[in-house]
């Protein structure tokens, strides 16, 4: 050209001097899949097409399909396979594997310890299985996980009430128990009665009897018990107060002797002598036999040690006359007789006087007047007296007075 020239670029280069690299990633010759690909500048009018990490292609990435990762059926152990969730970008994951219990890894590929907790108790052996463990307990120990102590005295091996004690005491190993023996018996099971009579305990000759945690002794004649268990004392044969009615017992070896009290006999002083064998109460009372005396219960009418006395029942209670108006007079033993005091009458033996009333029967005559003499409780005056009319005189007014007698007539 005049005074310049042009420059024509070759395939892939630009600029005024074609110096230029063409980029077709941005031009139209970029045919990689618009959405799931990305263009990759590689020289001068070149490029490449790489699909989105997930997607694949067949066709140099101008088309990129989601990459099915779980058709290689990648997963393990009967796992499930789950592809990852994709977007236009990229996919988030390839895919992931569901694992079955028991199995984990990124392909399912590891079997679970559950061992590894170390869930089986006590010291017991855990043995894995295939999303399962199981333990093997050691002694004295059961349950799933061996976490069970077994109560080895749940059979009742300690005998005769004797106290069981298993490994749940912290003093005693598992597997194992031990009897606490009640009193009285030994062995490893308590089973065997302990022989309290193997010492010989009883002495002079005692028996001994076993019995559970104790022993008695019969002991020999004339020995007794004391201390209680050795037949050790000489017997007291007082002790069982052998002697009857205060007597005093004295001990001797193997025997004693009684000293009586006063009225009693006899080697215990059973014997009581009867003192009324003699017949000492008299007019037919009753003796009672007493110790070393006798007692009469006397008859009505008789008193005294003997009953010899007549009682004067005028001095006692059973003197029932008028005490102001009777006497009492004594007849015999227990019997008594009532009298009147005079000027007094009775209808009921004495026990009652009342004044006679001698005017009742008109003693006095010839117009006179009675009157009832003066009483006392000892005794009336006089019974009665007569106040005589004129011209009579006389007790009973009966004698006619001579008015002549005075001569009272003159010359």
């Amino acid at each position: 050209m005049i005074d310049a020239y042009e420059c024509t670029c070759g395939a892939g280069w630009s600029g005024g001097h074609c110096e230029l690299e063409v980029d077709p990633c941005t031009r139209k010759e970029n045919d990689c899949d618009a959405l799931r690909a990305s263009c990759i500048h590689v020289g001068a009018g070149k490029h490449e097409c790489l699909c989105h990490p997930g997607y694949e292609t067949d066709d140099g990435a101008k088309t990129c399909t989601t990459i099915q990762e779980c058709a290689s059926s990648p997963c393990m152990n009967g796992s499930t396979c789950v592809d990852g969730p994709c977007t236009y970008a990229a996919c988030l994951f390839q895919w992931s594997c569901v694992c079955v219990d028991g199995w984990a890894g990124a392909t399912c590929e590891i079997n679970l310890d559950e061992c590894s907790s170390y869930p089986c108790a006590n010291g017991a052996t855990c043995v894995d299985g295939v999303f399962s463990y199981a333990c093997v307990c050691g002694a004295g120990y059961t349950g799933f996980n061996c976490e069970a102590d077994i109560d080895e005295c749940l059979s009742s091996p300690c005998m005769n009430g004797s106290t069981c004690s298993d490994s749940r005491s912290p003093s005693i190993l598992a597997d194992v128990y031990t009897c606490m023996c009640a009193a009285g018996f030994t062995g490893i099971l308590c089973q065997n009665d302990v022989d309290e009579c193997a010492s010989s305990p009883c002495l002079n000759g005692g028996t001994c009897t076993q019995g559970i945690d104790s022993y008695t002794c019969t002991c020999s004649a004339g020995f007794t018990d004391t201390p209680v268990g050795t037949c050790m004392s000489e017997l007291d044969e007082c002790s069982s107060v052998p002697c009857l009615n205060s007597g005093t017992c004295f001990d001797h070896t193997f025997a004693y002797s009684c000293v009586c009290a006063d009225g009693y006999s006899g080697y215990n002083c059973e014997v009581n002598p009867n003192e009324c064998g003699s017949s000492p109460c008299m007019n037919g009372s009753t003796c009672t036999d007493m110790v070393d005396e006798y007692e009469c219960t006397c008859s009505s009418g008789w008193s005294g040690g003997h009953c010899e006395l007549e009682v004067d029942s005028c001095s006692t209670t059973e003197n029932d006359c008028d005490v102001l108006r009777a006497e009492c007079f004594h007849v015999g033993a227990g019997h008594h007789e009532c009298v009147c005091h005079p000027g007094y009458e009775t209808s009921d033996g004495a026990r009652s006087c009342t004044t006679i009333q001698e005017c009742t029967s008109s003693p006095c005559m010839n117009g006179a007047t009675c009157v009832d003499g003066p009483c006392t409780y000892a005794a009336c005056v006089f019974q009665f007296s007569c106040v005589c009319a004129d011209g009579w005189a006389g007790t009973l007014c009966d004698v006619n007075l001579d008015e002549c007698a005075s001569y009272p007539c003159a010359n």
